[in-house]
C-alpha cells in the first residue's frame, strides 16, 4: 500500500502544486513556510526533502529508502534546526552554514530545516542572510514560522514565501481520528487545535476528560441558580487541576459548550445544526437541557467567560474566577427568568 505524505492530507492543492514544481525542476533554494501550528510546514519541508532525495520517477515516491529515511527523519543530509532555550542563536547558525559547506555523505544534495524561525537572534538572522543572498548549488533551506512578522524582513525578502492556511474543523476532526482520537474527542479537540500534536497531547490528558464529562452538569446547575455550582469549583474543578492552563482549559470548553447551547436556540433546521455543532451528537440531549433558557442568557455567560479568562491571566487565582463567573451568571439569571 503506497503511504501518503502528511502534507498531502493537510494541505492537498498546495502539495500537488509543489509535486509540479518538483517535476519541472523549478524548487528555489530558500522557502519560508508561514502558517498556524498545525497547517503543516514541517510536513511540507518532509516532503520537499524527500523528493530531492528520491530514486523514483514520481518524486517523491514515499516507498525508497530515501524517502522512508527522510520521513523516519534519520537521513544523513537532511538537518534540522531548532531553538536553543528560547531562541535560535548566532552559533547554531555559524555551525549550520559550516555543515553548508561540506559534501553531502550520499549526494550532491543537502537540505537544512529551521524550525520557529522567528525565534532567530538579529544576529543569527543576518548571519544566515549573507548565506541566503548568495546560495550554494543544491542546497536548500526551509524556514518554518507561525509568526512571519518576527522575521527580519531582509530574510523575507531573500526567499519564496507559501502561506499554510489553516485546517478547517472537519478535515482536523478525520486528521485526529486517523491517529486514534475518538470521534467525540476529535470534534471538541478540533475547535481547540488543529495541530496534530497537540492533538495527541489532549487526548492523553485525563484533565481535559474529566472536565469534558463534568462540564454539562456545571452549566446545568448554573443556570438552574443550584448551590453545588458553586461548590463545584472547590470540589471537582480545583482537585482536577494542576495549573492555570489547566482552568483556561476548562473555560475554553465552557465557551465551546455555551456557543452550541446559543446555536440551539437560534438555527431551526436540524440539519444544518448537525453541520455546525461542536457535539452534534448531543444536540437533542442538550435541547431538552437547554432549550427553555433565553437565548440572551447564553451571550451573558459567554462575555462572563471571558471576565474569568482574563481575570485568571491577571493572576487572579483560579478558584476565585471561577467563582465569581458563578455568581455573576446567578444575578444574570435575574433579568432573564
Amino acid at each position: 500500500m503506497t503511504q501518503v505524505f502528511a502534507i498531502e492530507e493537510k494541505q492537498s492543492q498546495l502539495a500537488q502544486l509543489m509535486r509540479q514544481v518538483i517535476q519541472n525542476g523549478r524548487l528555489a533554494h530558500a522557502y519560508l513556510f508561514e502558517g498556524n501550528a498545525g497547517s503543516g510546514q514541517a510536513d511540507m519541508a518532509i516532503f520537499l526533502a524527500a523528493a530531492l532525495f528520491c530514486s523514483q520517477a514520481d518524486k517523491p515516491c514515499s516507498q525508497c529508502d530515501h524517502c522512508q529515511r527522510v520521513i523516519r527523519g534519520d537521513h544523513s543530509d537532511v538537518e534540522w534546526l531548532t531553538k536553543d532555550a528560547n531562541s535560535i542563536k548566532i552559533d547554531q547558525i555559524r555551525e549550520l552554514k559550516h555543515n553548508l559547506s561540506l559534501t553531502g555523505l550520499e549526494g550532491r544534495v543537502k537540505v537544512f530545516v529551521i524550525e520557529a524561525a522567528e525565534t532567530m537572534t538579529v544576529q543569527a538572522a543576518n548571519s544566515l542572510l549573507k548565506f541566503l543572498e548568495e546560495p550554494h548549488q543544491d542546497v536548500y533551506i526551509f524556514l518554518l514560522t507561525n509568526n512571519r512578522e518576527a522575521i527580519l524582513p531582509t530574510v523575507q525578502s531573500r526567499c519564496q514565501v507559501i502561506h499554510f492556511p489553516s485546517l478547517a474543523v472537519d478535515q482536523a476532526v478525520r486528521l485526529f481520528v486517523d491517529h486514534g482520537i475518538g470521534k467525540a474527542q476529535a470534534q471538541i479537540i478540533a475547535w481547540l487545535t488543529t495541530d496534530l500534536d497537540s492533538a495527541l497531547a489532549l487526548n492523553d490528558n485525563q484533565v481535559f476528560h474529566d472536565q469534558c464529562q463534568r462540564l454539562d452538569q456545571w452549566l446545568q446547575l448554573i443556570v438552574a441558580r443550584d448551590g453545588r455550582a458553586f461548590t463545584m469549583v472547590a470540589t471537582d474543578w480545583m482537585k482536577l487541576s494542576r495549573s492555570r492552563q489547566d482552568n483556561q482549559l476548562l473555560l475554553q470548553l465552557l465557551t465551546l459548550l455555551l456557543r452550541d447551547c446559543l446555536l440551539i436556540k437560534s438555527q431551526s433546521d436540524q440539519e444544518t445544526l448537525d453541520q455546525v455543532l461542536v457535539r452534534p451528537d448531543l444536540k437533542t440531549n442538550r435541547q431538552a437541557k437547554y432549550q427553555a433558557y433565553p437565548e440572551g442568557l447564553f451571550l451573558d455567560l459567554l462575555k462572563l467567560v471571558t471576565k474569568a479568562q482574563k481575570m485568571i491571566k491577571q493572576n487572579v487565582s483560579p478558584q476565585a474566577s471561577l467563582e465569581y463567573f458563578v455568581l455573576e451568571a446567578w444575578n444574570l439569571e435575574k433579568k432573564y427568568l
